[in-house]
Formats: structure tokens, sequence, C-alpha cells
């Protein structure tokens, strides 16, 4: 009598095909709603990190300047110049007597950080970055007309803007001013503005203030920020190049976009 009690207790006690389904069903479910709140939670986390990395950019960027009479860090990223009797100047090797850190050029969300070689020192020093600095010249603080307006380091990555080539030195060279390039306006994550964040950017401006932009606000180079002047560029002359790097580029979701414009 109690072997068969035992028996149909264990027997109440099982659990059906059917309900082994539901439940793993549900798991798969619950997995499927969480596992991208954890992959942004994680991205919200490196976001900051590369905000903390390019405030401190900014902070070593405007002490440079001020031991320099209030000129600007002047970034030489072409490779031709010793044709014009220079050498290349990274700002990222330039910058380190400030930040004595050479992590704070690294975002944690870059897959492929460029590469390029410093060549102001002696031996030359090979240096690894996330970002761009929109310097070719050397300015005085005075002739950027509105700091607060005025982007002046964001993320950048090592490819050339197709998310496949490898060699793309844009953390040192920045096509800016009259050298901006239309093709600079590549809006994904491993293009030459590398809206890694969740298809977002983080930038430095030239007050010291970092904020996280979408591309509408930035784009088309007409707008103001671009110039040290603050005047935005109708001519396609100065602020946006045409013909170089033309095309179209693929966006974060897939989808492939003429160059010039917000995926």
């Amino acid at each position: 009598m109690q072997l068969n009690r035992a028996r149909k207790w264990f027997t109440m006690k099982g659990f059906t095909l059917i309900e082994l389904l539901v439940v793993i069903a549900i798991i798969a479910i619950l997995a499927a709603i969480l596992f991208p709140v954890f992959a942004q939670a994680r991205e919200s986390a490196r976001k900051a990190t590369c905000q903390s990395n390019l405030k401190q950019i900014g902070t070593a960027w405007m002490m440079y300047a001020q031991d320099y009479d209030e000129q600007t860090l002047i970034n030489t990223w072409n490779s031709n110049v010793a044709a014009i009797g220079e050498k290349r100047r990274i700002f990222g090797q330039r910058i380190q007597p400030y930040t004595k850190n050479y992590g704070v050029l690294i975002c944690p969300s870059d897959r492929q950080p460029w590469v390029s070689s410093d060549q102001e020192d002696v031996p030359p020093v090979t240096v690894r970055g996330s970002y761009a600095l929109q310097s070719w010249g050397e300015w005085k603080m005075a002739e950027i007309a509105a700091p607060a307006e005025y982007f002046l380091v964001w993320d950048t990555t090592g490819y050339w803007g197709d998310g496949t080539t490898f060699g793309n030195p844009f953390g040192d060279n920045a096509w800016i001013g009259e050298e901006t390039s239309s093709g600079a306006w590549r809006w994904a994550s491993d293009s030459f503005f590398a809206a890694r964040h969740m298809d977002q950017i983080n930038m430095l401006y030239a007050d010291g203030h970092v904020k996280t932009t979408r591309c509408a606000p930035l784009f088309p180079c007409s707008k103001p920020g671009w110039q040290t002047n603050n005047i935005g560029d109708d001519s396609g002359t100065l602020g946006c190049w045409t013909g170089r790097f033309d095309g179209q580029y693929r966006a974060n979701n897939g989808r492939m976009i003429p160059t010039g414009r917000c995926p």
C-alpha cells in the first residue's frame, strides 16, 4: 500500500514534455528581452569611459595651449610632410606630457584603433588611438569664435570607412577647415565618424565639454561648428571637399547611405 502511494507521489510530481517545453520557451523569451538590456548597459559603461577619455584629452589640449602662449596643438598627419620640411606630429603623442597615459587615446568600444607614427621624437614613437583631432593648423585660442560649438576631438576608427579595410590614419588624418573631405560624412561604427555608441558619437568641444550627439545636429558640414569662425560653408570648397571618398557607405543598420547623408 505504501509503495503504491510513493509511486503515485512521484507520478504526480513529474513534468510532462509540454510543460518542459513551455518553461524552456519562457526562459528563451526572457533571455531575448534581457540580453539586449545587458548589452546596452555594458555599452553605456563603455561610453562613459570614452567620455572620460575625451575630458582628459581636452584638459591636456588646453594645458598645451597655455604653455605655448595660447597656441593650439598642430596635428600633421600627412605622410608627405617630409616634402615640405615637416615631421609627422601625432596629437596623441604631443599631449603625453600632460596626460601621462596612452590609455586615454583608446575608446573601449573601438574594435580597431588607428596606428600611426610620431616623428617628432627620436626614435619615432608608434601611437594607437580611437579619436580624431580637428587641427591641421596651429591657431590662437582667440581665433575659435564659438568654443562651445566648435568640435575638437571625436570618435573615429582605424578602418577606411567600409568596415573591412584597415589602414585609415584618420586619427591623425583629420580633414578639417579648408581640408575637410566630403568623405568624412560617413556615420557608422567603422567609419570616419565612428557612431559606435548606439548610433551616437562622443565629441569634445573647444570649451572643454563633452557631449554624445547624433548625426543630424552635426551634418552636413555647411553647419556652424566645422570652422573656427563658426560660419557654415555652403560652397563645397571650404568645409566640404567633393570628389574625395565620395560614394556610399554602410550604416550600422546595414543600409547603404550616400556619402554626405545621415543614416
